[in-house]
């Protein structure tokens, strides 16, 4: 239980880091410097990807079916994004990072928190 904890404690942690770093590239984009955008968002799905993995390894126990709907949200909201990167359609990236990725991953956040809360107060 006790290295699930620290899972669960570090994945918070990350997901501040993951947060700020779309934040940044929606700024980014925003000020039309897209190629500054491209791998700080693969640094992002990177980190996305490593927080999920870890995650999921922690089993419905920890993870409620909310979470895990919202994380699918978060992938294909990831897919997208990289699509439209991959077709130079940088308006397109920002309309997926501000209606769907940032949304969605504030919810996840917010609901990994409430998961977890309940195993990390102990």
């Amino acid at each position: 239980m006790q290295k699930k904890r620290e899972v669960m404690k570090q994945s918070l942690e990350l997901l501040q880091t993951i947060q700020e770093g779309l934040t940044h590239v929606q700024q980014s984009l925003n000020e039309r410097k897209y190629d500054q955008t491209i791998s700080l968002f693969e640094d992002t799905v990177y980190a996305f990807n490593t927080v999920e993995n870890s995650v999921r390894g922690l089993g419905s126990e920890f993870v409620s079916d909310a979470a895990d709907q919202t994380r699918e949200r978060i992938v294909k909201g990831l897919d997208a994004a990289v699509g439209f990167y991959e077709q130079n359609a940088f308006g397109r990236v920002q309309e997926t990072l501000q209606f769907t990725l940032i949304p969605a991953f504030e919810q996840w956040k917010k609901q990994l928190n409430l998961d977890f809360g309940k195993h990390l107060a102990h």
